[in-house]
């Protein structure tokens, strides 16, 4: 029997936190940027990246012990590789904790990507990760991450297929709109 990954449930917790965070801030336009930025790169859609992310955009990322900078093109360079990968590729995150102020965004959690099996099926690698957002008003002007790919956990899934990507935009969808 074929699955359909991920599980919808999976998918949108990090989403509910985020959303929980815009409900006591609503005009928290760093979280809104933040949102906008997981949803694009959940589905591969650089443009929609790059949107969230300033000029001067500056990742720095702590990784098996070293230390890697970038900067926005080259974010949005491997978002673009990501959104065309053979067969499809997903990425999202499972937040165990989000903390943020109308300025910086912090949480951790894991990293999770699917990517398609050239073979059949699916490749799930789940990630240790934890990240520091800033940003100025509606853009995302640096990030820190830290990953521990020793710690990956990697399984594959022979009879699985991938969410469709209009599917995973549909379910999540946009912010919350405040009532009223």
């Amino acid at each position: 029997m074929t699955t359909v990954e991920p599980e919808e449930s999976d998918l949108l917790s990090a989403f509910r936190l985020i959303d929980e965070q815009l409900a006591t801030a609503p005009g928290a336009e760093n979280l809104v940027a933040f949102r906008e930025r997981m949803l694009a790169e959940l589905v591969g859609d650089a443009d929609r990246v790059a949107a969230t992310l300033a000029p001067g955009f500056s990742l720095v990322t702590q990784v098996g012990g070293k230390t890697l900078t970038s900067g926005r093109d080259q974010l949005v360079a491997s978002i673009q590789r990501l959104g065309a990968a053979p067969g499809g590729a997903l990425m999202w995150l499972r937040l165990d904790g989000l903390v943020a102020d109308r300025t910086t965004i912090a949480g951790h959690g894991s990293l999770v990507t699917l990517t398609a099996v050239p073979s059949g099926g699916l490749r799930r690698t789940v990630g240790p990760l934890a990240f520091f957002v800033t940003g100025d008003g509606p853009l995302i002007t640096s990030e820190s991450i830290y990953l521990d790919p020793q710690a990956d956990e990697t399984s594959v899934m022979a009879d699985a297929t991938l969410l469709d990507r209009q599917r995973c935009l549909d379910l999540v969808g946009g912010p919350p709109q405040p009532n009223g």
